[in-house]
């Protein structure tokens, strides 16, 4: 259900409404096998088809779903499944990432990439919360395996102090990082991704 979400985000960006519609589908029917369909429900689908044509609607309609179903889940001490949704999330948004065919000559693409050093630890502790649940230990393995692939990729942060506007009521980040991957170092990333996505869809 996390990777269709990714998916569903990637199809909304490209502006893709037919595959966004039958892709939002198929997360319903896997809301309704795991039993919280109410935050994916026919008012939000019909939302989601009237805005076919506002990417930013569609991203927060999606958004709103996903935060529900999180809700939803962790108020009926279901954090297995929602650790495992946020897992489908972060490994299809990687494969997608690094499947672009310019990773390897975009540097701000490459930066992203790198970036995910810090979040493959935080959700490898997440999951390791609930590591007595069927078939997360496993996955927990593998992405201890990619972790590895990440550990010689050089990420530099640099801090500045926020910016904010009080009359637009809004906050600039100005903290910058940059990363230092190889393209060697993004072959085996994608290649190590690509096989934890096959298993998970197995």
């Amino acid at each position: 259900m996390g990777m269709y979400g990714a998916d569903l985000a990637y199809l909304t960006m490209y502006k893709d409404g037919q595959r966004a519609v039958s892709t939002l589908q198929a997360i319903e029917r896997l809301g309704n096998a795991l039993d919280v369909g109410n935050a994916f429900d026919q008012p939000l689908m019909e939302r989601f088809k009237n805005n076919l044509n506002n990417e930013d609607s569609l991203l927060q309609l999606g958004s709103e779903a996903y935060r529900a179903a999180d809700k939803y889940l962790k108020t009926n001490d279901r954090t297995d499944v929602s650790a495992l949704i946020l897992a489908g999330g972060f490994v299809e948004s990687l494969y997608l990432s690094t499947s672009s065919p310019g990773a390897e000559k975009d540097q701000d693409l490459a930066n992203r990439i790198g970036e995910q050093k810090t979040t493959l630890t935080n959700l490898i502790g997440l999951l390791g919360e609930v590591e007595d649940q069927q078939g997360i230990s496993t996955l927990t393995g593998q992405l201890q395996e990619l972790r590895v692939l990440f550990t010689a990729i050089s990420l530099t942060y640099e801090y500045a102090e926020p910016v904010t506007e009080e009359a637009k009521k809004t906050t600039y980040i100005n903290s910058s990082s940059s990363v230092s991957i190889t393209g060697d170092q993004l072959k085996a990333i994608a290649k190590k991704i690509g096989s934890i996505r096959n298993s998970i869809l197995a």
